[in-house]
């Protein structure tokens, strides 16, 4: 199992402007011939999680934002809009408090499934996780 975000030329930092709410973000993975796989994320601001692909309302309609590698690439979807779950507005890279804005971390993972229904997830090794850095862009 493996999940690689592609950033180009800068490496594993993401660079977010002040007016950001949501974006996308995709990559190359394997499905290491797992009947399924499900791809998550999750964002931690000081070494804590905050938000997560399977909050609710993460997608308009209520649902979540995890999705799958087809053919060797996967899409995500990232929000930083309020959330029910979640009510901080974290546009921007904001920290909640005021207009403050921090670094936060990304982490994108993969894991597979035995079967394509099966609701247990195997989790993979060192490749299956990535970490990326995402920096405010300060105007």
């Amino acid at each position: 199992l493996e999940a690689k975000v592609n950033l180009g030329a800068s490496g594993l930092e993401y660079s977010v402007p002040a007016n950001l709410t949501e974006w996308n973000l995709g990559g190359d993975c394997n499905e290491a011939g797992y009947q399924g796989n499900v791809i998550k994320w999750e964002l931690w601001l000081n070494g804590y999680k905050v938000r997560h692909s399977d909050m609710t309302g993460m997608v308009s309609g209520g649902s979540t934002a995890s999705t799958t590698c087809i053919n060797g690439r996967f899409l995500l979807y990232i929000s930083m809009a309020s959330i029910t779950a979640d009510p901080v507005d974290r546009t921007g890279l904001k920290t909640g408090a005021g207009t403050a804005r921090a670094s936060y971390d990304l982490y994108v993972e993969i894991f597979g499934r035995e079967t394509t229904s099966s609701s247990n997830l195997v989790k993979g090794g060192s490749k299956s996780r990535t970490r990326v850095a995402l920096i405010p862009i300060v105007n």
